[in-house]
């Protein structure tokens, strides 16, 4: 009888120490599969694009991979005569714009005022080379002299099955913006698909959308139940360029 007594305070107790460990939050570095600055701040998928008849799928990868993670941090300053769409490296032959390609995403923060700061965020347009952009927009990078740092993020964009997709651990909804700023075409053609991750699984069309005329909206994707969701654009009936914008906000 003493034996079994004891037996069954040992398994009561093993039990109760079960159940504690069980109750644990997971330790975040478990979860993190986004960056909570998604929460947030709208992360670009793609400025001005101009897709084919295929659905393509971009994102922007920075120092971390992850949706809102930090970006590349580029310490070799920036200037140009003020308003204008150029950038030149503040020091010649420095090559500031090394690694950036056309389509690729920058941002120069400017002093604003005590504690404030002005955030200039461009696309490269043309690159002559590793000291020379132009970008989308005029800006002015001539005061206060002596040239501005800057962030980047790569783009990155394409047809297969592993293109485009973003983390979306813990989020329950998601939330991808979509303007259509220039339509050449019969319809510029959206879809959202999501999936597991773990498995390996077929991704599930979401949300399928056409667009036949300029204009724009959000496309809200419940994701509780998948790891990763990827926005795919194409054009049916291509007769010039168009201009899609595509951003993702995570809920």
């Amino acid at each position: 009888m003493k034996n079994r007594s004891r037996l069954l305070a040992l398994s009561l107790a093993f039990l109760a120490l079960l159940a504690l460990l069980l109750l644990q939050p997971v330790a975040p570095a478990a979860l993190a599969q986004f960056d909570q600055t998604a929460r947030v701040v709208p992360v670009p998928l793609a400025f001005d694009y101009d897709p084919g008849t295929s659905y393509v799928y971009c994102k922007y990868t920075g120092a971390s991979s992850l949706p809102g993670g930090s970006a590349f941090v580029q310490t070799k300053k920036i200037k140009n005569a003020g308003s204008g769409t150029d950038a030149v490296a503040n020091t010649a032959g420095q090559l500031p714009f090394a690694d950036l390609s056309v389509g690729d995403w920058l941002e120069v923060r400017q002093p604003a005022g005590t504690n404030l700061t002005t955030v200039l965020p461009r696309y490269v347009v043309t690159k002559t080379d590793g000291d020379n952009i132009t970008v989308n927009l005029a800006w002015d990078l001539s005061t206060p002299t002596g040239g501005f740092p800057f962030t980047w993020r790569k783009l990155s964009c394409g047809t297969g099955a592993e293109n485009g997709w973003l983390d979306v651990g813990q989020l329950e909804l998601v939330r991808f913006s979509v303007a259509v700023d220039q339509l050449n075409a019969i319809s510029a053609d959206i879809l959202v698909q999501c999936r597991d991750r773990d498995a390996v699984s077929t991704p599930v069309s979401m949300v399928a959308k056409s667009y036949t005329a300029v204009g724009g909206d959000g496309i809200l994707v419940s994701a509780m139940l998948y790891d990763q969701c990827r926005l795919g654009m194409k054009v049916t009936g291509d007769s010039g360029a168009q201009k899609i914008t595509a951003n993702f906000r995570g809920i």
